[in-house]
């Protein structure tokens, strides 16, 4: 799930990287794109910021003077009001030129709000908040199995509330063993009452009895479990399409004041749960 987070920040970083569409002579007012999030399940936190500025933003040698930037930038935990200091790199990006990249190390908790600010040094600041999502009291509500003519087996699972979800994990929990994780991805879809998911238990069943060793018809489990990484409401691309060639456009899915780009946040969500007798009498356990 954290390789998917990774994922996730090449998107936001270097998928983000057409500066060309920013006229900064029509733009008074913004001072900096920025690109990127924070994690509840990390603490190295990694941000992208370009300088809206009337010579151009791209950087093909680390000697360029667009090397240099006049941004000092930082993270508040408006509950405790911690600050949190982000450090400079000039770093090479994938198509082969340098973007400024921050990072920073900090952990951040469910339930609260961050805010990030980009501060120049004539004062101008460019500023984003995000909110960890809360998921403590979040259950799963698992559907009836369904069985379909062919004899497949499907089950449909709802996060409530959930608005969106980056990467799912769901967990086949057998007694005495370690539970077997099978990635579900960014499977399914938002619908008034939460995320749904649809599980595919006929075909999750080769998938186990190919890493358990055994006969498809010699497997079996006593619960089940999710593991899923939460986006946070702010986040909720158009059309629901996470297409960096879309997101990249100034004024997509944009939470940064005096500026341009998204910085959101990303939360856990777990939970687990018995199997049902009718999802037992349909896959004959």
């Amino acid at each position: 799930m954290l390789t998917s987070a990774r994922g996730l920040a090449v998107v936001l970083l270097i998928g983000a990287c057409n500066d060309a569409v920013i006229d900064p002579f029509a733009n008074d007012g913004k001072y900096f794109s920025v690109y990127g999030f924070i994690d509840e399940l990390e603490t190295n936190h990694v941000l992208r910021v370009i300088p809206v500025t009337r010579r151009g933003a791209v950087i093909f040698d680390p000697s360029d003077p667009n090397a240099d930037i006049d941004a000092r930038v930082t993270t508040t935990d408006l509950e405790t009001g911690d600050v949190y200091y982000w450090a400079h790199h000039i770093e090479r990006l994938a198509d082969g030129t340098y973007g400024h990249i921050y990072r920073s190390n900090f952990r951040v908790r469910p339930n609260r709000t961050y805010r990030l600010e980009i501060l120049r040094v004539d004062g101008k600041t460019t500023w984003a908040e995000t909110r960890i999502p809360n998921l403590s009291s979040t259950r799963i509500e698992a559907g009836p199995p369904i069985l379909a003519a062919d004899a497949t087996v499907t089950q449909q699972l709802l996060i409530p509330g959930v608005r969106s979800v980056w990467d799912v994990e769901i967990l086949y929990r057998r007694p005495s063993s370690s539970p077997i994780r099978l990635p579900y991805g960014r499977d399914g879809k938002a619908t008034e009452d939460g995320w749904t998911i649809t599980l595919d238990i006929t075909r999750d069943i080769l998938v186990l009895a190919s890493i358990m060793g055994l006969p498809v018809d010699s497997v079996s489990w006593a619960a089940m479990g999710i593991k899923a990484q939460i986006l946070d409401n702010n986040w909720d691309p158009p059309l629901d399409v996470f297409d960096p060639e879309v997101l990249a456009q100034p004024g997509t899915l944009s939470n940064v004041e005096n500026g341009y780009g998204f910085w959101g946040s990303i939360g856990l969500f777990q939970d687990d749960w018995p199997n049902s007798p009718e999802l037992e009498a349909a896959l004959g356990f």
